[in-house]
């Protein structure tokens, strides 16, 4: 009997202190690009984002989401950035682009703005991680990702995932601000823009997080097992 009252208790911990966190996908709350040549121009309010890397003139995009409705006890293993094509310029089979987050912080130097920048405020030349060319300042920026297209344009409504290969940004968010940026650059010299859909338009960027495993409701359960093959065995 006491047994079988130890399992029961163990059953009524595990369902109590093991709830079961499910991914959680975000859309943009801000988006906007850069354009180099119009270097004090905001262009946060329009339907896409543009990406280009020769000619003139350059132009990258940064993106921001609050992820404030993550459970702040949960750690993230994986994070995936999607971003839909609205069309491509002129014509070219191959583009490359790197994706970047903005590091966690309040101070990214003189004139530039800090991570809760506004929409309708942000140029090339207060973005906050940005640096000449196509260029961002390694100080405040990380590598994060990469994606490409090849053998053709692609059509307009694709989606590109990018899985994010460093978490910093993120987990120092859920215990912080709970808002990160990410930067997204074009690398190839195609002379053509890319364009992907804004908040504004109808195939917002998105951000999937990903939960820890639920390690203690599986030792948990394995622990349950153990007790009922003794108490079989002792019967």
């Amino acid at each position: 009997m006491k047994k079988l009252m130890a399992i029961s208790m163990l059953v009524a911990m595990v369902a109590v202190t093991s709830p079961a966190f499910s991914d959680l996908t975000v859309t943009s709350e801000a988006d906007a690009f850069m354009y180099a040549s119009a270097a004090d121009t905001n262009y946060g309010t329009g339907t896409q984002l543009e990406m280009k890397n020769s000619g003139s003139p350059i132009r990258k995009s940064w993106i921001r989401f609050n992820i404030s409705t993550w459970d702040s006890g949960t750690a993230v293993t994986s994070a995936t950035l999607k971003l839909t094509t609205v069309y491509i310029s002129g014509t070219t089979s191959s583009a490359s682009f790197n994706v970047y987050a903005l590091n966690n912080g309040t101070d990214f130097g003189s004139g530039r703005l800090s991570e809760d920048w506004s929409e309708t405020g942000i140029t090339w030349n207060n973005a906050p991680g940005n640096a000449a060319a196509n260029g961002l300042d390694a100080s405040y920026t990380t590598h994060v990702g990469s994606f490409s297209w090849s053998g053709g344009e692609p059509a307009a409504g694709t989606e590109f995932s990018v899985t994010l290969s460093d978490l910093a940004a993120i987990n120092d968010s859920r215990n912080g601000d709970d808002i990160v940026t990410f930067i997204v650059l074009r690398t190839d010299t195609n002379n053509t823009n890319a364009f992907f859909a804004s908040r504004e338009n109808t195939n917002d960027p998105e951000l999937t997080l990903t939960p820890e495993p639920a390690t203690m409701t599986l030792l948990g359960l394995g622990g349950i097992g153990l007790l009922i093959r003794r108490r079989r065995r002792a019967q």
